[in-house]
């Protein structure tokens, strides 16, 4: 299925502005953008039921993935009854009978995929663990759900590339969704997970261009001051990014988004929104098309391709939490 090379991210959807919210998926659906993603765990656990409201009156297709996973019992995620009765709540929070894409969250969490991890729910997979992946509890689930009409496609998520890539590697999914891990400073996905999900003729779905709001402005202290979470490297790639904005004139949130969207690999990027004028501003960025190519060159060769960015991902996640 064609989905548009922009799309909306709505982990930030709440309660509280689901106001704003539905106006902002209303018009981004009257300017072309009609793929929404969310999960029951995003925006304290509003974000399905916020978008469910914002679609329930709009006539026009919407292509609407979401995400399995963020159990509150250990147990829930070797269960394929719990899963499946997970999947019946969101779409009863989003107003459907079906999805589009049904996503595992954090796929490459040991959790999924062995009972050897009853202490931390969170520990990454050791990709040199001999895994059942393919006849898991989840993929079960999955399977199961898409026979059952309960979704059309199903994919898996995460944010550390290298354990996502070997899940990748070991099930049959439709999508990978790759979170902070493709941006102005980080590459990680375009080298590990792309090349996986290329050959699994999977598409190749982009979250957090902006690494969570990171990379939205200019942090001037982070020059003289580097935060503890950024490597050496990370530290000098965005001094050079820092140049880079003030000689191109251009804002990081636009840098951002049009450097990653021309990578030919992409299939979607998602970007938050919150409001209309969030959605207008980053339809108006893609329309502007790809950067200039003095620019695009210079990003390139700031980039850092580690695999591991454990540290810089820990910045991001803290602050969102």
């Amino acid at each position: 299925m064609d989905v548009p090379l922009l799309s909306m991210g709505t982990g930030w959807f709440r309660r509280e502005s689901a106001g704003d919210c539905i106006v902002a998926v209303r018009r981004a659906i009257e300017l072309g953008v009609n793929y929404f993603d969310t999960s029951p765990s995003y925006g304290g656990g509003a974000s399905q039921g916020v978008l469910g409201e914002a679609l329930a009156q709009v006539r026009e297709p919407a292509f609407v993935a979401t995400k399995i996973g963020y159990y509150p019992e250990r147990h829930q995620f070797r269960n394929e009854a719990a899963i499946l009765s997970q999947v019946h709540d969101n779409l009863r929070a989003l107003r459907r009978d079906h999805v589009d894409l049904l996503q595992i969250h954090e796929a490459e969490w040991l959790c999924w995929w062995s009972d050897d991890d009853a202490e931390r729910t969170a520990r990454p997979i050791d990709v040199g663990a001999a895994i059942d992946f393919a006849d898991a509890p989840v993929m079960r689930a999955l399977k199961s759900a898409r026979e059952q009409g309960l979704c059309r496609f199903i994919g898996i998520s995460g944010n550390t590339t290298m354990q996502l890539a070997h899940v990748l590697a070991h099930v049959e999914v439709d999508s990978v969704l790759t979170a902070y891990n493709y941006d102005l400073i980080n590459r990680a996905s375009r080298h590990v997970v792309f090349p996986v999900a290329l050959d699994a003729d999977a598409a190749r779905i982009v979250a957090g261009p902006l690494c969570g709001g990171r990379l939205a402005r200019v942090h001037r202290e982070w020059l003289e001051e580097p935060p503890d979470w950024m490597s050496p490297r990370h530290q000098a790639a965005y001094a050079r990014l820092v140049e880079i904005q003030q000689r191109s004139g251009i804002n990081l949130p636009e840098l951002g988004i049009r450097f990653v969207m021309s990578d030919p690999d992409i299939t979607t990027l998602l970007v938050g929104a919150t409001n209309p004028q969030e959605i207008e501003q980053n339809v108006a960025i893609v329309q502007a098309g790809p950067l200039p190519a003095e620019v695009q060159r210079a990003l390139e060769s700031i980039g850092v391709e580690d695999a591991c960015i454990h540290l810089w991902l820990r910045g991001i996640l803290g602050e969102r939490e």
